[in-house]
């Protein structure tokens, strides 16, 4: 009995404490939501520090251990808690909490293999996702030397669950509370290599106010912990679909942090994340002085759900105004009948409403590159195929990834022109 003990006891720290580079780091109960997109990143090939994830399950027991144990389940559970002064009282019991040996036994030697000082940042279960991000809710601490630094660490990302700008986070955005409880989402503990930043910042794999696809970048000197934080003003760069840097907005009139190469650069790997993700993404990223490590990605949440619309290429097909009875008659006729037949002839029947290709705004003719995109991904063709027939984005081409499902794309193409040839 004591063996079996002391072998469960084991199983649950060893799952605990997971590398990056772990498939179990990629399961956001597990890592929370920073913690899960790094470990993708790592897995994709991206610049990523290496590191480890302290498990939600760790943040879970020490709940237990502290008679505050989760009630309701899912993301987000819940305290007994009513008031500021019960969250500050769950606060103190976190940073005083003693750390169980086994998972500091664990922790200590995952440190040691860094190899440095570390990044110590708090990963919550359902961070970063698709409709909310989280961003600066949590508490990161930045050059952790030793492990009792790291211990502390760890404990104030946990106490940070409990920060009153999270709990008004949540009810802002409708997270129902129980009656005399307060929500307390689970959370992970990121642990990595610190970058040496001569540089870092923010990119934006698209415009997240228009959707526009451009690569818009901002830049600070050093860490990039102020400029997330909204405490600094950045510089600002913009790279077009077609690869050329159209704006360079130092922060202070004087020269820029980054160079022209730098800039496309970080834009080159931008793009490269956003086609992986197959959304667009909101990166955090730091410059050591040879080359850009990426610290965090999670989709703009203002794109979710929003179809963007562009009029470069059908311009060319209908110039000028088209009255509302042309459109109707005509041109809607045309996207349903003729490009709504040629993907059917493609993809095969599916329940895309081809009547949403093409919109009438402001009396021109607008092509909607949300649905085009995912026609195309299913073609097996590039999302921005579209833009880059109209040379916007010339600067992205590429094959899509080699599978199984582009085996097929390519048979269905092929069968549509000797069929239509």
């Amino acid at each position: 009995m004591i063996v079996a003990s002391a072998w469960r006891s084991g199983l649950r720290f060893s799952r605990c404490v997971i590398g990056l580079d772990s498939r179990l780091a990629l399961k956001e109960p597990l890592s929370g939501g920073k913690g899960s997109s790094l470990a993708w990143l790592r897995r994709q090939g991206f610049p990523v520090p290496p590191g480890y994830v302290i498990t939600s399950r760790a943040f879970d027991d020490l709940l237990t251990d502290l008679g505050h144990r989760h009630s309701g389940h899912g993301p987000t559970a819940y305290v007994p808690a009513s008031s500021t002064d019960e969250l500050t009282g769950i606060r103190d019991a976190i940073l005083a909490y003693r750390m169980p040996g086994r998972l500091a036994a664990r922790i200590g030697p995952a440190f040691a293999r860094l190899g440095g000082p570390v990044a110590v940042r708090s990963s919550m279960i359902g961070e970063d996702g698709r409709f909310s991000s989280f961003a600066g809710q949590l508490d990161t601490v930045l050059n952790v030397g030793d492990v009792p630094d790291l211990l502390s660490a760890v404990k104030r990302c946990w106490a940070s669950v409990f920060n009153q700008r999270l709990t008004n986070y949540l009810e802002e955005r409708g997270t129902p509370c129980a009656p005399g409880a307060l929500p307390a989402p689970s959370t992970a503990v990121v642990v990595q290599r610190m970058v040496d930043a001569a540089a870092a910042g923010v990119a934006f794999s698209a415009d997240p106010l228009t959707g526009q696809r451009c690569v818009i970048i901002e830049a600070t000197p050093g860490l990039g912990d102020a400029l997330v934080g909204g405490q600094v003003t950045p510089d600002r760069y913009v790279v077009d679909g077609r690869g050329k840097v159209i704006e360079v907005h130092p922060a202070a009139g004087g020269d820029p942090i980054l160079d022209e190469e730098q800039v496309l650069g970080l834009a080159r790997v931008v793009r490269s994340v956003a086609r992986a993700a197959a959304a667009p993404q909101d990166i955090e990223w730091a410059w050591d002085g040879a080359r850009f490590w990426l610290l965090q990605t999670r989709p703009i949440t203002n794109l979710v759900g929003k179809h963007i619309y562009s009029n470069r290429l059908s311009s060319e097909m209908a110039p000028g105004l088209i009255k509302p009875l042309l459109f109707t008659t005509n041109t809607s006729s045309m996207t349903q009948h003729v490009f709504g037949q040629v993907f059917t002839d493609l993809i095969g029947p599916s329940d895309v409403d081809f009547s949403r290709i093409g919109k009438r705004i402001h009396s021109r003719l607008y092509t909607d590159l949300t649905v085009m995109s995912e026609l195309f991904q299913r073609v097996g063709l590039p999302p921005n195929f579209l833009e880059m027939m109209s040379r916007d984005e010339h600067g992205e081409r590429g094959r899509p990834p080699m599978g199984l499902g582009t085996v097929r794309a390519g048979a269905r193409l092929l069968r549509f022109a000797v069929r239509h040839g």
